[in-house]
């Protein structure tokens, strides 16, 4: 891709990570390695959002959290999250914190993300003084976006809450709406796999 596509900032100092901790308990099998129709007859769920990254950023594309290692193999690299039971926060906050110039996250189970949305928030990076640059359709969509260093306080404040047992935002909130910008999408584009008929219905 050209250089010029977008600032400098926005595809070379982010790292690209892809969500992968979760233990799939609705799907009964890793979601992540299920196979996915109308593509490649060695493609799994997990490729869909390496693909859309590595489209915009290229090969060396992260998994955060991931526990099986023939999901590791399909990624450049992995991140372990050190903190249990935190959910997608625990695997933003880790990349976060082992790639401090910023992250594009997307969550692992997207089967319809295209690098299109990428490429959308990339070009959004800039706006104010953002902390954040999250997707939005219905509602503010977490596990697609930017996080850029400015949001590590407000991570590591949430995660803190939680392991004291103390209540928590929801995650689409521990950005502060005065510190994040919005993109809105089509809500295709975020439509995650949660049980095997989600699959299925998608053909």
């Amino acid at each position: 891709m050209s250089e010029r596509r977008f600032p400098l900032v926005a595809w070379r100092a982010l790292t690209p990570v892809v969500l992968a901790g979760g233990r799939s308990r609705r799907f009964g099998s890793d979601k992540l390695l299920a196979r996915v129709g109308n593509g490649p007859a060695d493609e799994r769920l997990i490729d869909r959002p390496i693909g859309a990254l590595r489209h915009v950023f290229g090969p060396r594309v992260v998994l955060a959290g991931v526990r099986d290692p023939v999901v590791l193999d399909r990624a450049w690299g992995g991140v372990r999250d050190r903190t249990e039971g935190l959910g997608p926060l625990g695997g933003i906050l880790a990349a976060l914190e082992a790639f401090p110039k910023g992250i594009f996250v997307l969550a692992g189970d997207l089967l319809e993300i295209e690098p299109d949305v990428v490429e959308a928030l990339c070009r959004r990076m800039h706006v104010g003084r953002s902390a954040a640059v999250l997707a939005r359709t219905d509602r503010v969509e977490p596990c697609i976006g930017i996080y850029l260093p400015a949001s590590r306080p407000w991570l590591a404040s949430a995660a803190a809450a939680a392991l004291g047992g103390r209540a928590m935002p929801p995650l689409h909130a521990v950005i502060p709406a005065r510190r994040r910008v919005e993109v809105a999408i089509d809500p295709s584009r975020a439509r995650n796999i949660n049980r095997p008929s989600d699959l299925h219905a998608s053909g």
